[in-house]
């Protein structure tokens, strides 16, 4: 981001489409996102303390989130939550624009839009991909019996 980072970034949460989020872990993984053509970058605390050999110990209260709202925060994040109506109970009372994590079970992009998610985060999914593909890619060459 070339301009004023913070204000390109919240600008990116208040257009019709929601802010589509592919999270990196590393250089290399935030190279190859903005490569394919990203808005913006985003990190998977998951990902990046796997990478390091860590547990990911985050989580957030509630009124955790309460506090960042009085502590001047402009979005509220609410990875873990799938319900349709629960995530539009959410975007009609939330002061903030709101962020979601795609999970199993979770509603399309589509819907998200619909209902007024102004962001949509991918978590730690680029993550397992790479980590499927590296494994995948190693069992080939490693049962392969060519020398």
């Amino acid at each position: 981001m070339k301009r004023n980072d913070y204000d390109y970034f919240k600008s990116l949460h208040n257009q019709e489409k929601p802010l589509m989020l592919y999270n990196c872990w590393d250089v290399a993984s935030a190279k190859a996102i903005e490569k394919a053509g990203s808005k913006a970058i985003a990190t998977s605390s998951f990902a990046m303390a796997e990478a390091w050999g860590y547990s990911d110990g985050e989580q957030l209260s509630f009124e955790q989130l309460l506090w960042s709202i009085s502590a001047g925060a402009d979005g509220i994040f609410i990875p873990g939550l799938t319900d349709r109506n629960l995530i539009e109970q959410f975007v009609q009372k939330s002061p903030l624009p709101v962020n979601v994590m795609v999970m199993d079970g979770m509603v399309s992009n589509a819907e998200l839009q619909e209902l007024g998610v102004k962001r949509i985060s991918y978590g730690p999914y680029s993550y397992f991909q790479a980590q499927h593909n590296l494994q995948e890619s190693a069992r080939t060459i490693l049962q392969s019996n060519i020398i």
